[in-house]
């Protein structure tokens, strides 16, 4: 009878060390099996790491079938969940031993499509990593949007000629825009995720948005809508993608089309030189680059759209402007790779001189910065407490530069990545004025550029386990 409630007694303080655990950063409950015997133990229960993979899913918007957890076993689930903070751990450690290194990954190789490399419009002019770095979408020139599968073992190698899991077409698509956009969230039962596809067509921009389906018998591009809109000058603007809306900032107008209902709307009179950041409660967040300022504008009433019915028009309204100068923080945000102003800290960016950290590169609208969300939960562009119009405060100047810790990639002799290291994330952008399509994802500590008619991809951390 003793030794039965000992037991229990033992099982229920198992039981609450493991959800005082679950609280804890992966690397932090590695940490603690080296203090004893019995947090090593709680440590290693299943139940702790499924949880902690189910939040690292979440956080990164990761599909489930991309590791599916009734076929990973301990080894992968511990893998998997501590391979975002092993990615910066890789990256810092590398800056810190020398600063000026270039950090060579645990293997590159290349996949080849087949295609002449001497076509210029078989050339990829956009390229982007499905969350948890296992997928990317490519797409060329002339508009010819490819999934492939790179694998998740970095010591595979790829056939001499791959050949995509799925292709669709679109029209011409330039570096105006960032081509390919994904709202990594997923979709219906989970097997896919929406994509944005942009594309010129002589007078006007075209959006077209897709469902991706990965995980089906037959992987898919599946049409959702397109949207036409009128340009006088083909190239820039900027283009936000939610969940559920699309905005195009093009000449001095704000397009706001509801892809899942089909309505829309219209902001004039906006800007000309202005970048969207996000929208949140009905308002959208933007910086007026020419202007230096930080704008909050209220969304317009959407209609349903039909051909017999027009646009709701809405001209801007007098708003609240934050003034940012040279000194500025640019910081990217969780929400689908955007680039922002915010005095949280996050993802600092100098954009204060004409080289590789200038505005030129951080911005989005150019297509040279990437953010990706951290390693671990981080609020948005304003806390869910407060409306966005009780937030736009004026901004702290950049902090001492030597906090500021750069890494250059150098995978051709073209061009170079260059990561900022600042607090807990990375950014990654070009520094010279090749533009090159690329990506990364923390998670598998992957890089993949667009080379042509090839994909390189550098990865920075061994394989996953086998299940």
């Amino acid at each position: 009878m003793h030794n039965d409630a000992q037991a229990n007694l033992s099982g229920v303080f198992q039981d609450i060390l493991v959800q005082i655990m679950a609280l804890l950063d992966a690397p932090d409950i590695l940490s603690l099996r080296r203090c004893s015997k019995t947090l090593q133990s709680a440590s290693h229960a299943r139940i702790l790491w499924i949880r902690l993979f189910r939040e690292l899913l979440a956080t990164h918007n990761i599909l489930p079938s991309t590791f599916p957890i009734e076929t990973s076993n301990q080894k992968m689930l511990e893998h998997i969940s501590t391979s975002p903070h092993r990615f910066l751990a890789r990256l810092r450690r590398g800056v810190l031993e020398d600063a000026g290194a270039k950090l060579e990954p645990l293997s590159t190789r290349s996949l080849t499509t087949g295609r002449s490399r001497h076509r210029i419009l078989h050339k990829f002019t956009a390229l982007k990593l499905v969350p948890g770095g296992r997928f990317v979408v490519t797409a060329t020139q002339l508009g010819l949007v490819e999934l492939w599968d790179l694998g998740l073992d970095s010591s595979a190698s790829f056939p001499k000629k791959s050949k995509p899991m799925a292709t669709v077409e679109v029209g011409d698509m330039n570096f105006g825009h960032e081509g390919i956009q994904l709202i990594e969230t997923p979709v219906n039962d989970g097997t896919g995720i929406y994509m944005l596809a942009i594309s010129d067509e002589e007078d006007e921009v075209q959006l077209d948005v897709f469902i991706l389906n990965i995980f089906t018998p037959s992987p898919n591009f599946h049409h959702v809508g397109k949207y036409a809109i009128s340009v006088d000058q083909i190239g820039g603007g900027s283009i936000y993608f939610g969940p559920d809306l699309i905005l195009a900032c093009i000449d001095s107008e704000i397009t706001v089309w509801n892809y899942v209902s089909d309505s829309w709307g219209c902001l004039t009179e906006v800007p000309y030189d202005m970048d969207m950041i996000t929208v949140r409660d009905n308002e959208l967040i933007a910086v007026d680059r020419s202007n230096g300022v930080m704008l909050v504008y209220r969304l317009p009433f959407l209609h349903p759209r039909n051909p017999d019915a027009e646009a709701t028009t809405e001209t801007a309204a007098d708003i609240p402007e934050t003034t940012f100068g040279e000194e500025a923080v640019w910081v990217a945000t969780p929400a689908n790779s955007q680039v922002s102003l915010t005095n949280t800290g996050f993802w600092r960016l100098r954009i204060a001189r004409d080289d590789g950290t200038s505005s030129q590169y951080a911005l989005h609208a150019m297509g040279n910065l990437y953010g990706k969300v951290p390693p671990m939960s981080v609020p948005g562009l304003f806390d869910s407490s407060h409306k966005p119009l009780d937030r736009t405060t004026t901004l702290p100047g950049v902090q001492d530069k030597d906090q500021e810790v750069f890494l250059d990639w150098s995978p051709s002799s073209q061009y170079t990545l260059r990561a900022s290291l600042t607090g807990s994330a990375l950014c990654v952008w070009m520094s010279n004025e090749r533009l090159v399509p690329m990506d990364y994802c923390p998670v598998s500590g992957r890089l993949c550029v667009g080379e042509g008619t090839q994909i390189l991809v550098m990865d920075y951390l061994r394989s996953p386990p086998s299940t």
